[in-house]
C-alpha cells in the first residue's frame, strides 16, 4: 500500500482506489502522516478530509489542520472491517463454490446423456 501513496494523482486507477479506499473514513495506510512520508510535496488528497455536516472540510493545507483529516490508517479500517464481515465472506464464497459444483453435476450429467 505504501508503494501506491508516490503514484496518487498520476495514475489513475491508484488515485481512484485510494480514493474509494478511503471513503471508509481513513487516511493512508497507518495514518495521514503517510502521505507526508511518502509523498512528494507532502499534500494529502481530499479523500482524507473529514465530511462535517455533509460537507468536506478544507485539509490540504500541508498537515496544519489534522483536526479535519481521519487520523485512523486504512490498513486499520480495513481489517476490522474484514474480521467484522468474515462470515459473510466465507458464506459467499461456499454459495459460489456449491453452486459451480452443482453447475459441473449437470453438465457432467447431459454430456453422459449425449455420448
Amino acid at each position: 500500500m505504501l508503494r501506491t501513496i508516490r503514484f496518487y494523482g498520476d495514475d489513475r486507477a491508484i488515485t481512484r482506489a485510494w480514493d474509494d479506499l478511503q471513503g471508509l473514513h481513513c487516511c493512508g495506510v497507518t495514518g495521514y502522516d503517510d502521505w507526508r512520508q511518502h509523498r512528494i510535496g507532502g499534500i494529502i488528497p481530499s479523500s482524507c478530509c473529514q465530511e462535517i455536516n455533509g460537507k468536506k472540510q478544507p485539509c490540504n493545507l500541508r498537515f496544519q489542520a489534522s483536526l479535519q483529516i481521519y487520523n485512523t490508517g486504512c490498513l486499520n479500517v480495513t481489517t476490522a472491517f474484514m474480521k467484522d464481515h468474515a462470515t459473510t465472506f466465507g458464506t459467499v464464497g461456499i454459495a459460489v463454490s456449491l453452486f459451480l459444483l452443482f453447475g459441473l453435476a449437470f453438465s457432467c450429467a447431459l454430456f453422459m446423456m449425449i455420448v
